[in-house]
């Protein structure tokens, strides 16, 4: 005969067992889910590239500069190095700026503020560079670029990340090297926003009778306490107010 304690236990261990389950569940697909939202706050024209020579608080010697027609696009010193060695390189033809298929030229570089802190921006810039010269594919594969087929053309791109801090363009600057075409720069503010992911609720309650299957042993006192819990949840974001435009 089966020891009181033992039954005990093993009831003890179902309901944690259970309640467990159904909180992991619901966790890994939360009923709510958080959603970007980028929205337009101005624009700028890419004129030049800039690099800081030395240290000049808050710039850091080495840090690549974006020189904007209004503002200066400060990149942090690990991702500057990156993409100097590609921007140095001795390659005779530029590079192509293109979206990330490389098949398309940019319309405009994307530059994302941070919602928090507007001076601080993420973005992405992405090369492309055609040819057929041994020597000049060797040197793009050292750069970690990779083949790409253009329509009949060989070509070579890569992406390469850029986050740094936004400035106000110091007035009255001279440039050193000013690109033929100016590429202009779309600047937009990402807000956070959290919708209803209908697919991953149909999901939860599909999966229930799995994930309730140890609870129902005796948790039905556990049970009330779940419900509340994702109600609370529920209200809590969806009295929540809307994110203001800038």
């Amino acid at each position: 005969m089966q020891h009181p304690l033992a039954k005990i236990t093993a009831l003890a261990a179902a309901l944690a067992l259970g309640g467990c389950m159904t909180a992991q569940q619901w966790t890994k697909n939360p009923p709510l889910t958080t959603v970007n939202e980028d929205q337009p706050l101005g624009g700028d024209n890419l004129v030049a590239f800039g690099q800081v020579s030395e240290d000049h608080a808050p710039l850091q010697a080495g840090q690549l500069i974006l020189v904007g027609e209004i503002y200066w696009f400060a990149i942090d010193k690990a991702e500057s190095a990156e993409l100097t060695r590609v921007f140095t390189s001795d390659l005779p033809q530029q590079f192509l700026f293109t979206d990330k298929s490389g098949a398309k030229n940019y319309q405009a570089l994307p530059v994302i503020l941070d919602e928090k802190d507007r001076q601080h921006f993420s973005s992405e810039v992405c090369l492309r560079y055609d040819t057929t010269d041994p020597a000049e594919v060797a040197k793009l594969q050292a750069l970690d670029f990779k083949s790409q087929k253009i329509g009949h053309y060989p070509a070579y791109g890569r992406c390469l990340a850029m986050n740094g801090t936004m400035f106000i363009k110091p007035p009255n600057l001279p440039y050193d090297q000013r690109f033929q075409k100016s590429l202009p720069i779309e600047i937009k503010v990402r807000h956070q926003k959290r919708e209803t992911d209908m697919v991953n609720i149909v999901s939860n309650i599909a999966l229930l009778p799995a994930t309730l299957s140890a609870d129902t042993v005796g948790s039905v006192v556990m049970t009330p306490a779940w419900i509340k819990a994702g109600m609370d949840y529920f209200m809590k974001d969806d009295q929540e107010t809307p994110a203001t435009k800038p």
